[in-house]
Order: C-alpha cells, then sequence, then structure tokens
C-alpha cells in the first residue's frame, strides 16, 4: 500500500507495526509550521493511534509524498530554521545545533558498532548502505569495501562514500543496511522496511535505531479535552501557549498535563522496543538483538530470511 493511499488514514490496516486492530486513539493537533510547509494550510486535528499489542503510536494522518518532498526539500537549512522558529519559537538556533551537533558526534557511531557486535555481526562486510543517512556520518567506523549513503536529496557526502538518490540505483547486494532515526519519519515505515529488505541478500544485516519518544496521558479523550482542542486549533497563541505546556510536561516528567496534547510535527511514529521488533519481522527479518543502546536510543538488530518478497506481496 503506497503513502498516497493510505496517507489520510493510516490505521485503517491496523498497526502500522505489528498489524493489530486493537487500537485506541485520542485527537491532537497538527503543528502550524508542519501544515503550512507541506500543503500550505492551517494547523487542524487528527488523531494520535495507540497499539493495545505493541505500543507503537501513530499519528492517523500521515504525509502525501508530494507533502513529504515539500517538507524535506531543504531540510534543516537557514530558511527551514527562519520559518520554524517563526512559528515555535521554543526552536531556536542553538537548539539546531545542539541537534545537528548529536546527531554528527562519533558516540553515535560508537553505540552502532557496540549493538553490532551484542547481534553477532561480522567485523567487516562487502558493501553497507545508510539508508535515510544524510551525509553518511553513521558510515564511517564501518569496515565495508563498498559504502553508500541513498537518501531523496544526496548533498555533501563523508569522503569515500556514494551516493545514491533512486530506488532503481539500489540493487540487492548491501550485506549491511542502516536506518538510523529515519524510521520516525516515515508515513509507510513497513513498506520502507519491506524496500531495504530487498536491496540485501539471504542473511545480510540490518541495523534500525529511532528515538525513544514515550509519554502517559492521565486525562486521555474527553468530552471536555476534545472540544478544548477544537476552539484553540484555530487561535494560534493559545496554541502556541498551550504547546509549550504540554511538551515541557512530556519532556520534563514524562506525561501529558490536563487537557495537553502531542502536535503532529516531523515524527510521525513513536516506537516501543517491541514495535520495531514486530515491524522488522512483519517484513521478513530474524530479529538478532533488540533494546536500548548506550544513548538510549531504540535499537533492533535483524537479518534477512528468504521470504521478504512474499511478506511485500502481501502487504500490496
Amino acid at each position: 500500500m503506497t503513502n498516497s493511499i493510505r496517507y489520510l488514514n493510516r490505521s485503517a490496516f491496523g498497526c502500522l507495526c505489528c498489524g493489530s486492530s486493537e487500537l485506541r486513539r485520542e485527537a491532537t493537533v497538527i503543528s502550524p509550521f508542519l501544515a503550512k510547509r507541506c500543503w500550505n494550510g492551517k494547523p487542524e486535528l487528527t488523531w494520535v493511534m495507540f497499539c493495545g499489542q505493541c505500543d507503537f503510536r501513530f499519528y492517523d494522518r500521515g504525509l502525501s509524498d508530494e507533502e513529504a518532498s515539500r517538507y524535506y526539500g531543504s531540510y534543516r537549512d537557514e530558511t527551514y530554521l527562519r520559518e520554524r522558529h517563526r512559528f515555535e519559537p521554543f526552536y531556536t538556533k542553538r537548539e539546531h545545533e545542539k541537534l545537528e551537533m548529536w546527531l554528527s558526534c562519533r558516540d553515535r557511531r560508537l553505540a552502532l558498532n557496540q549493538v553490532l557486535r551484542k547481534a553477532g555481526a561480522p567485523e567487516s562486510f562487502e558493501a553497507a548502505l545508510d539508508f535515510g543517512g544524510g551525509t553518511g556520518k553513521m558510515l564511517l567506523d564501518i569496515d565495508a569495501k563498498r559504502r553508500a549513503v541513498f537518501d531523496v536529496s544526496v548533498g555533501q557526502l563523508e569522503k569515500g562514500l556514494a551516493g545514491i538518490t533512486s530506488h532503481a540505483e539500489l540493487g540487492g547486494d548491501w550485506d549491511l543496511v542502516l536506518s538510523c532515526q529515519v524510521l520516525e519519519h516515515l508515513t509507510d515505515p513497513f513498506s520502507s522496511v519491506v524496500t531495504i529488505a530487498n536491496t540485501m541478500p539471504e542473511g545480510g544485516w540490518f541495523y534500525a535505531e529511532v528515538p525513544p519518544q514515550h509519554w502517559s496521558n492521565p486525562a486521555r479523550n474527553g468530552p471536555a479535552r476534545n472540544a478544548w482542542l477544537r476552539w484553540i486549533v484555530d487561535k494560534p497563541r493559545l496554541l502556541l501557549a498551550a504547546d509549550i505546556v504540554s511538551t515541557a510536561f512530556r519532556i520534563k516528567g514524562g506525561f501529558l498535563p490536563p487537557l495537553g496534547f502531542i502536535p503532529m510535527r516531523e515524527h510521525l511514529n513513536y516506537f516501543t522496543v517491541e514495535a520495531l521488533c514486530a515491524l522488522l519481522t512483519r517484513a521478513g527479518f530474524r530479529i538478532e538483538w533488540s533494546g536500548r543502546n548506550s544513548l538510549d536510543c531504540i535499537c533492533a538488530v535483524g537479518t534477512r530470511s528468504a521470504s521478504v518478497r512474499q511478506q511485500e506481496t502481501t502487504a500490496a
């Protein structure tokens, strides 16, 4: 099922990770910045879906291919930073730079290699691919004869790396594929993981890493909360104030305040270890290791089985 078919109602086919139909939902708001950048619209209501089996959480609305292209075109450049700060004053240049420093730090590569060792992966590979890897920094400490980055727009890559921008160029001989801080952005993570599997030979290794982003909401849904969200959605200053309060409670305390919400921004999906393993297993991988890495990121390492193409046919 392609993004263009299911992006407005992603829950129609159950949990995106395990496939369960045991879902509940809570109302929330699409952020003004995302709505403006993706479809030149205004904030609106959507649902956060909660899976009762693997505790995966995702927004019912995703992004079409065109909307995603608009959002990630010139991603995190000066124009992006300036526009986002206008809608979200808490997204400052300092916070942006801290994020960029973390994304490029060597500790992330050390954590990656520690997890690969725990999973029993080989010390060297014939061909390693970073799927959605930006400049390719996560490949710098990987011992492979051939290393490449697949991304929709490949800019200045690290030395010694090749850039791939189309699926037709991917081939099927990558015996190590990385997906680091990518799956949380995707409208259809299952189809993307199947695509990754089909770039690999049987027995190839796949490392998936996502951020740990979970919270509790004691109030949950209710007429008062839903009426409140419908009322503030077209009141920019009040919406921003409520967003700041909700975000502060979630980050500092791990829960939402009364009438609080998690606005839909660029992260469309929130994983648990169980959800990530379910996603990889359903896409045709055997889990070799899963858990939290040394930086507390959620990780799973799988090896490609022989049943991937059948899985892809079932999902279509």
